[in-house]
């Protein structure tokens, strides 16, 4: 019944499970086959016999843990896309400007007529 407790099955529900008939006016309203199913598969998750279960509800939180990592992943990935793209676009622009900058300065060098600035005469 642990299990049972653990998976958060209604006591209706527990009670049609150990073969205990419905009290009063629901003695007519059957629990769909579904329901019961379904709450065997919750209570199941819980189940241990000398020591040994678990492994489904264990299993289902190593999923949970490995999408929550996915997902950590997943988005700093992204991040770095986009930084990535970032420092591509201020390189590019670093770039074109320093073209501009050497263009300029062989022109300043033309006007003034030195050939080399780093040469001794």
């Amino acid at each position: 019944m642990n299990a049972c407790l653990q998976a958060r099955i209604p006591q209706e529900v527990k009670d049609s499970m150990v073969g205990h008939k419905r009290q009063g006016a629901r003695e007519n309203y059957g629990l769909t086959e579904q329901t019961i199913k379904s709450a065997y598969v919750e209570a199941f998750k819980y189940l241990t016999i000398n020591g040994f279960g678990q492994t489904s509800r264990k299993v289902e939180e190593l999923q949970q843990d490995f999408q929550k990592t996915k997902n950590e992943l997943v988005e700093l990935i992204t991040e770095l896309r986009n930084e990535n793209k970032t420092l591509k676009a201020q390189l590019e622009s670093n770039s074109h400007t320093l073209g501009e900058l050497t263009e300029s300065v062989k022109q300043i060098k033309k006007t003034v007529g030195i050939k080399d600035p780093f040469k001794f005469r």
